[in-house]
């Protein structure tokens, strides 16, 4: 079945892959020549293209599962079995979707699926995989490890990214081509989004993971995704067809390659970036980065670096760029906007200087275009509604299905983490049961120290060998000791194998600094073919031999942990630590706390400052700003400064004000700090006028329907400034903007600011997120619409997208509408309470 080609492809991607195999090398070698023909083929090209992370972590036989089933549905699938070979090997049988922990999951999910799609055309199938995703899946936020497609089946829960991953793998079990879309930064709102996209009939669909719609090539994202900066797919390796040759390339991210389809989504213009040297000469091999203001902070959309006439071409959605180039000790950077016409920029690079300015910048966001706008009819949206209900209440069943009786025998406290935990449930509780009376109060801590996402797929059998490392208890045994979790890497019993391969033990406490220099000495780089995203467990490094920064970082702290002394990843910086002297000190560097410095961030009045909401902090190293996390830093008063220690360098301390059409108002404020200085910075964000912030359009008269079905006008509606917000539960958008009512709920009682969340039935009050909301905040009113002319009319006077949900609107009695917004918009209702106490006159 496989062609010629891509049998040589596969080859030479496994003969050069195998020499950074380590140990793994012979037995590998000799487990593949025990194979042969389009298996033989297959195996080599996933051991050769896959990230170096999956060699020391995915056995032989896992991979062999996915080659068997994948070759199975080439011969029997009607949905593969005639698209063009790199199709099929890229979005069928390639086993990685993104950062995802690979387990042998295709088969099962093949059987859950099969008699349902069979039978079925192409597109028909699609849109039941996804209603399948649905009865099995929601959307809930969460940490930034991907938890594997099987986890997010048994715990019926995960962020964007894990629905995403589920429904691709889903998709790719019975045949059907499907790949992942990334949006990496919204512009005009925080955070970011994937979806899918399947292929059928030689064109791609879209649609969202895990949100059934009748129709495919819709999704509640399809505003948000017209206004992206760059929208893109992910390969691992680059055999390419007719089918791929034209998508344009836009990273590179170590063993991922990335393609870009924002056009298929946005507008888009080209953008040509030239760096040179200071005498004018290109610069070849430079690092460009294009970033847009997210999370407060320059965040990268992309890097890549300059062709040999030192330049970088790609298309982007329209809007605002901050564009840096690098080369060694030589940077650049700029803000351009990119509008309707091509953009060259050329950047001139010059050896970076510790200055300190203060810098003010206009952040212009896309706006949204008409390229999928498609409006449900009315059976259509009452289609959705009850497919929504059908399939919530189907994966409620089926978890609560999970739940047994004695799982509430030992306390509240371990009762809400198993309740958590889905179906991994029953692996906590019987690591927990079998502790004797005495261990089960530090069995708890143990658990209650790992990541809630942690508690739906550690095994029992990690669980156990760690702790069996229990011991005399001191301040930061429980979390920098006994705590199997080191970063995002997936969770392995590697205390014993450690121990084994660093058996100084107690020794490391007097000179931490000799470990890590054998642990770089023992595991240096392997040839590059690392993906960040998926971090190196500490097994596969011992199995593989090598690692990369992250990887021996992880290591070094698992290292220590095996021999009883407390380490850690630094949370702002990700430095490996280790205690000594009754502080962290970070190993490898000069890091010392008598060299380090105090910043102390002083908030101007009245104004409330939220990290990685409206303001940040990074570093200038190793050539360029690292963003640093200090979340947990804050005052017990909005009025209280902030004191940060932090080592000598040069600072960038960003500020914004996010307006209501998306566009921000940032400031930059850079400065130095000397070992041991204490500097004082104001932490100001710029002011916007009323004009900048608010909106005055004229709305027509309208009414709602209230708990008693009586018609209610809007002069009873609105009383001053009101929220009006149109919720479709169960939806992620709704999901978000119900989480930000409760995490402001303090904020609105304040307030006493009039809420009216609109719905389309009183079935939606069975929403558990809308129950907790409507508790927390009890003086909400709730009226119903049918979602139709009245929606559609305040939508198209806000000069919004109608039919996007949720829709939200403040107005007031006199009929003026100040601030709307329809949709996925991160940070709404911060930017919503924020607007309703700016004078309107």
């Amino acid at each position: 079945m496989l062609s010629s080609e891509l049998k040589t492809f596969a080859r030479r991607a496994w003969e050069t892959a195998l020499e950074s195999f380590g140990p793994l090398q012979k037995p590998l070698a000799a487990r593949m020549e025990q194979t042969s023909g389009d298996e033989k083929a297959l195996l080599q090209l996933a051991y050769g293209t896959l990230p170096l992370q999956d060699a020391g972590s995915a056995d032989f036989a896992l991979l062999q599962s996915f080659v068997r089933h994948a070759l199975r549905l080439r011969r029997e699938s009607p949905f593969c079995r005639d698209v063009p070979e790199d199709i099929f090997l890229h979005f069928v049988f390639y086993p990685r979707v993104n950062s995802e922990n690979l387990t042998d999951c295709r088969p099962f999910f093949y059987e859950q699926l099969a008699g349902r799609v069979a039978g079925l055309a192409g597109e028909a199938a699609i849109l039941e995989v996804n209603r399948w995703c649905g009865e099995n899946m929601t959307y809930q936020s969460t940490d930034e490890r991907t938890q594997s497609p099987l986890t997010s089946y048994n715990c019926g829960l995960g962020r964007c990214g894990e629905e995403s991953v589920l429904a691709v793998t889903a998709l790719r079990s019975v045949g059907i081509p499907a790949r992942q879309i990334y949006a990496p930064l919204w512009a005009h709102c925080d955070d970011n989004h994937a979806w899918v996209e399947a292929y059928s009939g030689g064109r791609w669909y879209f649609f969202g993971a895990c949100e059934p719609e009748p129709i495919l090539n819709r999704g509640w994202f399809s505003d948000a995704s017209s206004r992206a900066p760059l929208a893109c797919y992910r390969t691992f390796f680059d055999f390419r067809g007719p089918c791929l040759a034209a998508d344009e390339q836009t990273e590179r991210q170590g063993a991922a390659l990335l393609y870009n389809v924002t056009e298929h989504y946005a507008l888009t213009t080209r953008l040509t970036v030239r760096a040179v040297t200071a005498d004018g000469r290109p610069a070849p091999g430079a690092k460009i980065r294009a970033d847009v203001f997210n999370m407060a902070a320059l965040r990268p959309v992309l890097q890549n670096e300059t062709d040999a006439r030192g330049e970088f071409s790609v298309r982007l959605g329209r809007g605002s760029y901050h564009l840096e180039a690098a080369d060694a000790d030589l940077h650049a950077e700029t803000e351009i906007l990119l509008k309707d016409e091509p953009l060259d920029v050329t950047l001139t690079l010059l050896e970076h200087e510790d200055t300190e300015q203060v810098r003010d910048v206009d952040f212009s966001a896309p706006a949204a275009s008409p390229v999928n706008r498609t409006v449900l009819t009315r059976g259509q949206q009452l289609e959705s509604s009850e497919t929504l209900a059908r399939c919530a209440a189907m994966r409620l069943a089926r978890l609560a299905g999970c739940w047994k009786p004695e799982y509430a025998s030992f306390g509240p406290e371990l009762e809400a983490i198993l309740r958590a935990a889905g179906k991994n449930a029953a692996e906590l509780y019987d690591f927990y049961a079998a502790q004797q009376a005495a261990d089960r109060p530090l069995a708890l801590a143990l658990l209650q120290s790992l990541a809630p996402k942690d508690w739906r797929d550690v095994s029992r059998a990690v669980l156990e060998d760690h702790f069996a490392a229990r011991a005399a208890q001191s301040e930061h045994f429980v979390g920098e000791v006994l705590c199997p979790r080191v970063g995002h890497e997936m969770l392995e019993p590697w205390r014993a194998a450690v121990r084994e391969a660093f058996p100084g033990g107690g020794a490391y406490a007097g000179d931490p600094q000799r470990l890590m220099e054998e642990i770089r000495e023992r595991f240096p780089d392997g040839p590059g073919r690392y993906y960040a995203p998926l971090w190196l467990t500490p097994l596969a490094a011992l199995r593989c031999g090598h690692a990369d920064e992250t990887g021996r970082r992880v290591l070094f702290v698992a290292a220590m942990r095996a021999a009883g002394l407390p380490a850690r990843l630094n949370p702002a910086d990700g430095a490996a630590e280790y205690w000594a002297g009754g502080a962290y000190h970070t190993v490898c560097g000069v890091h010392e706390a008598k060299n380090s410095g105090l910043i102390v961030l002083r908030p101007q009045k009245n104004e409330r400052f939220v990290y990685e909401t409206n303001y940040t902090l990074s570093r200038w190293a190793d050539g360029g700003w690292r963003l640093l996390d200090y979340s947990g830093a804050s005052g017990e008063r909005l009025s209280d400064p902030l004191r940060i220690p932090s080592l000598p360098g040069q600072y960038r301390l960003v500020t914004i004000r996010r307006l209501p059409n998306g566009g921000q108002l940032c400031r930059l404020h850079d400065f130095v700090l000397a070992a041991g200085q204490t500097r004082e910075i104001p932490l100001l964000a710029r002011e916007a006028s009323a004009e900048q912030m608010l909106s005055r359009n004229a709305l027509d008269p309208f009414s709602l329907r209230g708990p008693d079905g009586r018609e209610t006008p809007c002069g009873e509606l609105l009383r001053g400034k009101t929220v009006l917000v149109w919720l479709d539960p169960g939806k992620e958008p709704t999901e978000h903007i119900l989480n930000e009512f409760l995490a402001a709920a303090d904020e609105l009682r304040g307030m006493a600011l009039p809420v009216v969340f609109v719905l389309q039935d009183k079935k939606a009050l069975e929403n558990p997120t809308l129950a907790r909301v409507l508790a927390a905040l009890p003086d909400i009113r709730v009226a119903y619409d049918d979602f139709d002319a009245t929606a559609t009319m305040l939508a198209r006077k806000m000069f919004l997208e109608p039919g996007v949900w949720p829709l939200l609107v403040l107005a007031d009695e006199r009929l003026r509408g100040y601030y709307g917004s329809c949709g996925y918009r991160v940070g709404l209702v911060e930017l919503t309470l924020q607007l309703a106490r700016v004078k309107a006159d």
